[in-house]
């Protein structure tokens, strides 16, 4: 069973690296950056299978499963479908923004998500998680586990729509948003991401597997605050970037004379 499992981990990193090598070339040839394609096809992938850690007890898993296999896919034949062409001599992908509405609908669509995002982490923090408290000890084990199975569509994957999002944002900004704002927003994302796995999931296995603690609940609020400030931070940083491209594209006035 050892040699099988170890065999197994051996054949998926090995993908995974070919995989990367592949996304890193192909977006380079491209003239784009290869960092948020990789992250897609092989950071979805891990961050799958440590939430299916984390929430063993609630996340089925088919479904983290099909989250592992079924987000790299998709992410892979968007990118065929919007791939450019391949160029003779690649410019560097950072520094280019990329005209068009495509570009334009990509940011409204990444600020609507965040926007969504944030109201989610102010949610919690003042009324879902402070509820927590006020939840029986003998009916909490329930409450929880129904909870956790409620947030999965609602939370979990529309937060990591979000990320893909801001994400495929770093390829295709409108040129009038500086390349500085695309990728601080996808740090904020991920220090959203980051806190979630330092400050929240530790307190969700302890009350998974132990049930009401008040100490836990208390610091699983204040660990919250992680969380709410970059994705406050980033969602007024996507509409900044918006406001931006939103005038660079609006009507020229005549000048007076």
């Amino acid at each position: 069973m050892i040699v099988v499992s170890a065999a197994f981990l051996s054949f998926l990193l090995t993908f995974l690296y070919a995989v990367f090598r592949w996304s890193v070339a192909d977006a380079r040839s491209r003239g784009k950056s290869a960092w948020p394609l990789a992250t897609l096809l092989v950071g979805v992938p891990v961050l799958a299978y440590l939430a299916r850690i984390a929430f063993r007890s609630f996340v089925p898993r088919s479904l983290s499963s099909s989250i592992m296999l079924g987000v790299p896919l998709l992410a892979w034949v968007v990118w065929l479908v919007v791939r450019p062409a391949v160029q003779q001599k690649p410019t560097d992908a950072i520094l280019c923004g990329r005209a068009g509405a495509a570009s334009r609908w990509i940011l409204i669509l990444a600020l609507v998500a965040a926007v969504y995002g944030m109201t989610t982490g102010w949610l919690a923090q003042l009324v879902m998680y402070p509820l927590y408290l006020a939840v029986p000890p003998g009916s909490f084990p329930a409450y929880f586990e129904q909870y956790n199975y409620a947030i999965v569509f609602p939370v979990i994957v529309a937060l990591s729509l979000g990320w893909v999002l801001s994400a495929v944002l770093t390829w295709y900004r409108p040129p009038a948003v500086p390349a500085w704002a695309a990728w601080a927003s996808v740090g904020l994302a991920l220090l959203g991401f980051l806190a979630s796995a330092a400050f929240e999931f530790p307190y969700n296995q302890q009350l998974m597997e132990h049930g009401y603690n008040a100490e836990a609940i208390r610091a699983k609020i204040v660990g919250n605050w992680y969380r709410v400030v970059p994705w406050t931070l980033q969602a007024g940083l996507l509409a900044w970037m918006t406001s931006l491209a939103l005038s660079a594209t609006g009507p020229k006035r005549e000048t007076p004379l």
